[in-house]
This record gives C-alpha cells, sequence and structure tokens, in this order.
C-alpha cells in the first residue's frame, strides 16, 4: 500500500501541465484551494483570538512581509523562470538539470546571506521600526509586535525563500499542481498551530503554526527535486553569467515591489490610529475581496498573454481588441454579482467568514463596511490584469509600471488625507484603493485604445451601461429581500439560520441577474455560460496525462491556441 501510495506521488510531481488550458485550469484551481484555506484560517484565528491580539498578530507580519515580498515573492519567479526556462534541452536533460541546480544553489546562498544581514540588522532596529509603522500601538503592544516579527523574520522567511526558489524550478519542468498546493499546505500548518496551542500559548501557538506551515510549504516543493532526478550535490557559482543576467532583470521588478509593500505598510501605520480592531478589520475585509480577483483576474490574464502576443506579432490588431474586448466585458459581467452580494449582504458574509467567538458586533460592523468599499473595485481590480497582459503583449512594460508607481503614491496620499488629517474611520482606506486602482484601469484602458485603435468602445459602453443597471436592480431586490427575511422569517442569531438567510438571497440576486441578462443582453449571457462549459475539457486534459509519458515533449500537446477566439 505503501509503496502504491509513493508512485502516486512520484506521479502527481512528474505530471506535466504541457497545454495552455491545462496549466491555468491547474493554477487557478490551486490558488482558489489556497485562498479558501486562508479564509478558513482566518475564520479559527477570530474563534480563538479578540480584536486586539489579531491587530497585533497582523500587524506582527508588515515588516517580514515586507522584506520577503520586495526581495523573494514579487521578483525571484518572475526573474528567475525566464533565465533557467532557456537552459531546456529535452535530450540533455540530466546535464540541465545539474546547470539548473548550480544556479539555484549559488542564488540560494546569495539570497540567505542576504537575509542573515537583514536579520542581524533588525535586531538592533526592529524595535523603533515597529514604534514607527504602528503609531497608535502602546509600548507594551509595539513590544509584543517587534517580538513576534523577529521570530517569524528568523523562522518562516528562509523556508520561504528556499521554497520559492525551488517552485520556479518545478514550474520550469513545466509542473504547476506542487507549486500552486504549497500554499495550502503553508495555510494547514498555522490551522493546525491555532487548534493546537492557541490556548496554552496564546498568540505564540499562531506563531508556532506559522513556523509548521512554513517548513511544510518547503518540504512539499524539496519532494519534487528529488523526484524529478536533480543530482544530489553542491556545485556554486557566484560568477556565472546567469547570475548577473538574473540581478539584471532583479532590481526593475525589486522597485516596483518595493512601491507596493510601502502602500500596504502605510495602510497599517494609518489603520492602527483609528484604534483597536481596525487593522484586523482592513485586513480581514482585502483578504475576502481578493478572492474573486485572484480566481478570475490572474487565471484569465494568464491565460490571454499568449494569445493577445501571438495575434499582435502576427499584425492582427483588429484580432486582438476584438479578443480584448470579450474578456472585458465577460469579466465585468462575472465580477458584477460579488459587488452586489458583497455590498447588500455585506454583514451576514462576514459573520458566515469571520463569526468567531471572539469577533463581536462592532468588528462585524467595521469589517462589513471596509468590505462594501472594496467591492466597489472589484470589477476595475479584475481587469486591471487583463488590461496590463494586454500592454505586455505589445512589449511594452513601462506604462503599466509608471502608471503604477503614479497611483500607489497618489493611493498612499489620499489614505494619509482620509485618516491623518481628517480623521475619519478606517473604511476610508479601503475607499482610497477603490478610487486609486478605477482610475488606474481607466488611464490604463484609454491608453492602450489610443495606442491600437479600432476598438468598438459605443458598443463597449453600451454593454457596460446594462451591465451596470442591471447590478443596481439585483442590489436592490437583494437588499430588500434581506430586510424583509431577516428577522421575520430567519432568527439570525443562529449560524444556521444565518446561512440559510444568505443562501436564499444569493439564489434569488443569482437567478435575478441571469434573468435581467437573458432579457437586456442575450448574447453576452451566452458567452459568459460559453466560458464555465469549457470546464468540460478538464476531465480530458485529466484522462490525456493519465496516458502521456512523465516527461513527453511539450509539442506533442495538442495545440489550443486556434481555438480560443471562437471559444471564449
Amino acid at each position: 500500500m505503501l509503496k502504491a501510495m509513493w508512485q502516486q506521488i512520484k506521479r502527481i510531481y512528474q505530471t506535466k501541465q504541457g497545454t495552455l488550458y491545462s496549466s491555468t485550469v491547474v493554477v487557478a484551481l490551486t490558488l482558489l484551494l489556497a485562498r479558501l484555506l486562508g479564509l478558513i484560517k482566518l475564520r479559527i484565528l477570530t474563534g480563538y483570538y479578540d480584536k486586539e491580539q489579531l491587530d497585533l498578530f497582523f500587524a506582527a507580519f508588515r515588516l517580514p512581509d515586507f522584506i520577503f515580498e520586495i526581495f523573494v515573492a514579487g521578483s525571484i519567479a518572475s526573474c528567475f523562470i525566464p533565465i533557467i526556462s532557456g537552459m531546456v534541452d529535452e535530450d540533455k536533460e540530466k546535464d540541465n538539470r545539474a546547470e539548473v541546480l548550480a544556479f539555484s544553489q549559488s542564488l540560494s546562498i546569495i539570497f540567505l546571506v542576504l537575509w542573515g544581514l537583514i536579520f542581524l540588522v533588525m535586531n538592533f532596529t526592529a524595535g523603533r521600526m515597529i514604534e514607527f509603522l504602528v503609531p497608535g500601538y502602546t509600548p507594551d503592544q509595539v513590544a509584543i509586535v517587534t517580538h513576534m516579527s523577529l521570530l517569524i523574520l528568523f523562522y518562516q522567511v528562509p523556508f520561504l525563500l528556499l521554497g520559492n526558489i525551488i517552485s520556479s524550478m518545478l514550474q520550469a519542468e513545466k509542473q504547476f499542481f506542487i507549486p500552486g498546493l504549497a500554499p495550502a499546505f503553508y495555510n494547514i500548518g498555522i490551522i493546525a498551530g491555532v487548534i493546537l496551542w492557541a490556548r496554552p500559548y496564546g498568540l505564540y501557538g499562531a506563531l508556532y503554526g506559522v513556523v509548521v506551515g512554513s517548513v511544510l510549504f518547503f518540504l512539499s516543493l524539496l519532494l519534487g527535486v528529488v523526484i524529478l532526478g536533480y543530482p544530489i550535490r553542491i556545485k556554486i557559482n557566484f560568477y556565472d553569467n546567469k547570475i548577473r543576467e538574473f540581478f539584471h532583470l532583479f532590481w526593475p521588478r525589486f522597485f516596483n515591489s518595493l512601491t507596493a509593500q510601502v502602500d500596504a505598510t502605510v495602510d497599517l501605520a494609518l489603520s492602527t490610529l483609528r484604534g483597536v480592531g481596525s487593522y484586523s478589520s482592513f485586513y480581514l475585509a482585502r483578504n475576502l475581496q481578493i478572492l474573486p480577483v485572484s480566481f478570475f483576474g490572474i487565471a484569465i490574464s494568464q491565460t490571454a498573454l499568449p494569445f493577445f502576443s501571438r495575434m499582435y506579432a502576427q499584425g492582427k490588431k483588429e484580432d486582438m481588441l476584438n479578443l480584448f474586448t470579450k474578456l472585458i466585458l465577460q469579466i465585468t459581467f462575472i465580477m458584477m454579482p460579488f459587488v452586489i452580494f458583497f455590498t447588500a449582504l455585506r454583514i451576514p458574509i462576514v459573520r458566515l467568514f469571520f463569526g468567531g467567538d471572539k469577533f463581536g458586533w462592532e468588528a462585524t460592523v467595521r469589517t462589513a463596511n471596509v468590505l462594501s468599499i472594496f467591492a466597489i473595485s472589484l470589477p476595475f481590480h479584475t481587469v486591471y490584469y487583463v488590461i496590463t497582459r494586454a500592454f505586455f503583449a505589445i512589449q511594452d512594460t513601462r506604462t503599466p509600471f509608471i502608471t503604477g508607481v503614479i497611483f500607489t503614491m497618489f493611493n498612499t496620499l489620499l489614505s494619509v488625507l482620509f485618516i491623518r488629517y481628517l480623521n475619519l474611520p478606517v473604511w476610508f482606506l479601503a475607499l482610497s484603493f477603490t478610487i486609486s486602482i478605477t482610475l488606474n484601469s481607466l488611464i490604463l484602458f484609454y491608453i492602450l485604445i489610443r495606442r491600437l485603435d479600432s476598438i468598438r468602445l459605443l458598443f463597449m459602453a453600451s454593454r457596460v451601461a446594462v451591465i451596470g443597471m442591471i447590478t443596481v436592480i439585483t442590489t436592490l431586490g437583494v437588499w430588500l429581500l434581506k430586510r424583509l427575511l431577516d428577522g421575520l422569517v430567519f432568527d439570525t442569531t443562529r449560524t444556521i439560520n444565518l446561512l440559510s438567510l444568505t443562501a436564499v438571497c444569493v439564489l434569488f440576486g443569482s437567478s435575478l441577474y441571469v434573468y435581467l441578462a437573458w432579457v437586456l443582453i442575450p448574447e453576452q449571457l451566452k458567452q459568459v455560460l460559453g466560458l464555465f462549459t469549457r470546464l468540460s475539457f478538464l476531465k480530458k486534459t485529466i484522462s490525456k496525462y493519465r496516458k502521456t509519458p512523465p516527461f513527453a515533449p511539450a509539442s506533442a500537446d495538442l495545440p489550443v491556441e486556434d481555438k480560443l477566439d471562437e471559444k471564449i
């Protein structure tokens, strides 16, 4: 039995996702799994810790996350994969794996040394930095956050650093399942830590879970290096040309990530000025809002990029714009129900996701208000990924970078104005983000259509206007139904009744939304439903890979590019 299980594990690690759609579905589903487990993790945290403890716990991650994101998560994969992909040669696979492993080891040591230097400096400066980052906290709270931040930096970051490098190696082998699954192991570790150790060890029980999750994340990826046959030996070359090539690509991404992390850090600092529980409410609402954005925006944009690139390279600008128009309208149509439910049902949704024993009514209302403002940004935030991929396809990475920096700074200044000078509630942080991402998306869209011409702008505007009208009508209907049923039919003090109320309202809202779309924009509805019916290819993909040799060349995969335009 153990031997059969080991063979199954090896098959999972050795299976490549060679086609575009199989890769996209694997990325999307594993991303969704990780996000859902992340929400479960947050739900468990709200059940074991009160709002002050949650504030301290989430704040403790800001400094380690700042360092990790700018040096690792935001840069390594995007710079590492293009370099090692150039080493791939099916005829000399073992030799190339030795070369890839040597490059990876050299890069790992460079970043581990950098991490060690940063940790050494933080030992002497972390207290003052945390005091600056959380101006609304007491000295005792600052001391707790500082201690936990150093523990996270020491125990978590090196495992995540090495894991991300290995993840990039696996993705270069066209293996997306395990790299996508690794974050789920990380969340499972934290969930287990909270359940097992929260009561005897308080907040440090959750930190123990963070360590367990980081180790699981690393080991799940390390196993892939062994199974894929990488030679287990140490070979380091700091003078390799590929190291210089990596850092040539690294620094632009570094500064791009730095801008985003500065903005997130400002949000933490400002939220602490709005009292206990403000940052945890902002953090929880943002994590709930990002779930549909990640699943639809990232997955669809990753799928679209190769097609955009091919059409532009072949001079088919009109075809590219037609595809771009379809995607924008489809994403807008898909995301509007999330806007409806995150606004009209914001309090029931927050109670269902985060209504733990210690998550009181005040925290629920505050989180719900933040969520409803974030919800307005959902369609713009999601289409932003597709718009930027269109720029990448026309080989223009500069314009999205410049507008991103400008509107990140605008978001920061607006947040400071709202919170620091006007003393407005914490949900205005979500409002500043919503305004910024909306303007950024609209300006990028305008620049793109001016660059390419021929887009049916009037057609798009009319369709978006109709979708907006349908959204307003449905939102009003869902809100009225919730007011009618809450208390009169369902006693929502009980979780089962709250779940029933939410389910009835979601079913009614979805039906009304689809019916209005069927009456007013039937062609648009048909196209969107076509996207979901295409998931039937997943069964065929799974069957195909069961029959495919573990390292079959990508050219053996069935082409899908020519099928997208007529089916999307």
